[in-house]
């Protein structure tokens, strides 16, 4: 949906899938993977074992860590470069002649840098995702405030030619809020950004 509609509520239901519904799947002790995901509270599954609890349906969960990078960067047909996830992450577009890396221990820290990599100076207008739930959202381009207007479910753009180690922060302050399920307006979820 988002190649025909680079729409931010895209961005935002990936966001909040990625952090509350892939990620969580895998125990980062063992490595094991559980494949639950409980719409009701106090609904329990047990993860698998090593060597004798591994179900079929924990195959589906698995592919879910073969996507993990689909989402976070797309580019137009022009010079524009959508940034929908802040994780730590790397990417190459051969055509502009740019490599492009983001360094963030997001949602621990509520900041994020990317570092541009440029073979020759090279105009792309950067599209940063400003999620549903952030207040306070700001970038900094190297190191420098930029000033623009942001509201929640949008994009931020940077838009100027950019050189060899240019950089761009992003701070996304988090609070507590709450979410109502598609289904049933009456059941919300307490999330902190982006986590339930």
């Amino acid at each position: 949906l988002f190649e025909w509609t680079p729409n931010a509520e895209y961005a935002d239901f990936y966001e909040r899938n990625y952090f509350n519904g892939i990620l969580p799947a895998q125990r980062p002790d063992t490595g094991m993977m559980i494949y639950y995901l409980p719409l009701e509270a106090g609904n329990v599954k047990h993860w698998g074992g090593r060597l004798d609890a591994f179900w079929c349906c924990y195959g589906t969960g698995v592919e879910s860590f073969a996507k993990l990078q689909d989402s976070v960067y797309f580019h137009d047909v022009g010079d524009g470069l959508y940034v929908n996830l802040y994780v730590p992450s790397e990417l190459t577009w051969a055509e502009k002649g740019v490599r492009l890396t983001q360094q963030t221990r997001f949602p621990e820290a509520e900041t994020s840098t990317f570092t541009i990599h440029a073979a020759r100076p090279t105009h792309i207008a950067l599209h940063l995702h400003v999620p549903y739930w952030v207040e306070g959202y700001k970038i900094t381009v190297n190191g420098r405030p930029f000033a623009t207007a942001t509201r929640p479910t949008s994009y931020a753009v940077v838009s100027r030619t950019w050189r060899e180690g240019d950089t761009v922060g992003v701070t996304l302050p988090m609070a507590l809020h709450t979410k109502a399920m598609p289904d049933d307006p009456t059941m919300q979820a307490v999330m902190y950004g982006p986590l339930v």
